[in-house]
């Protein structure tokens, strides 16, 4: 048997976590996911600039935070062209929602006090991104106004393929 040289199926394409702006994007992967406070739809976004990774919730403990999370759900099947899916515990109904364009504004993520969350990893403390906005197109979203939007410095870049923990 021949050594190999490369072996496609063990090796990943990293993509750098996108940084706040506004993106057409597309669903690469939906996962079913169940945490403490209730179940999500965890959703991988990509986009030639990178990526970007975001839960919504669809059952939760919290009113709040379960109609916020079905509100931005409902966004991405109409600006996927599904208004009418109904997503079931069979994930071939899930199918429909990817890799269709899909327009987001992608913004440093903020605490109820008002300042940005940040997370730590070996040792090193990064910015934590969000979807705060979605569109059928990049072109329908607010304008990005780095001055206006991100009011604070960044913490430090965040490195490329690393995702940002929930």
């Amino acid at each position: 048997m021949s050594k190999s040289l490369f072996n496609a199926a063990q090796y990943e394409i990293t993509q750098p976590v996108l940084r706040p702006g506004n993106y057409l994007v597309k669903i690469v992967r939906i996962e079913d996911v169940e945490k403490g406070q209730g179940n999500q739809f965890f959703c991988e976004f990509s986009a030639p600039e990178g990526k970007i990774t975001q839960g919504f919730w669809y059952n939760h403990e919290n009113e709040t935070a379960e109609r916020i999370g079905k509100s931005d759900l409902k966004r991405i099947c109409i600006y996927t062209g599904n208004r009418e899916i109904d997503l079931q515990e069979d994930p071939r109904t899930w199918e429909p929602l990817k890799d269709k364009p899909i327009g987001i504004a992608v913004r440093r993520q903020k605490k109820k006090d008002g300042s940005f969350a940040t997370y730590q990893k070996d040792g090193k403390t990064f910015d934590r991104f969000e979807i705060r906005l979605f569109g059928a197109t990049k072109e329908e979203l607010p304008v990005f106004d780095d001055e206006f939007d991100e009011d604070e410095e960044p913490v430090e870049a965040q490195q490329e393929g690393d995702d940002v923990p929930f």
